[in-house]
């Protein structure tokens, strides 16, 4: 497991309906799950980088979507995870 990998994300929120996104990103890095409520608190910290990790049928007919939340493949994970800055916590999430 790659430490650039780990660094990058210090926190994450997946729904149930996420497994699959989920179990690939824990396998990967490891990172614990957060609650909503703890997600809620950290909503306006600039250090803070929201991805949205629905598969895209979910995404795109959802109206409820997090402002500001970047959407990403869940199944893809290690080729966009590079592009985040490591120092940064990341939350990924679907709902």
């Amino acid at each position: 497991m790659s430490k650039k990998i780990m660094y990058m994300a210090l926190a994450i929120l997946l729904i149930s309906s996420c497994t699959t996104a989920w179990r690939s990103f824990h396998a990967i890095t490891g990172v614990k799950k957060i609650t909503k409520d703890e997600l809620k608190v950290q909503l306006h910290d600039p250090d803070l980088t929201i991805i949205d990790v629905r598969d895209t049928k979910d995404w795109e007919s959802s109206s409820l979507k997090i402002p500001g939340a970047i959407r990403e493949n869940p199944y893809d994970v290690r080729s966009w995870s590079k592009k985040y800055d490591k120092r940064q916590r990341i939350v990924l999430y679907c709902a």
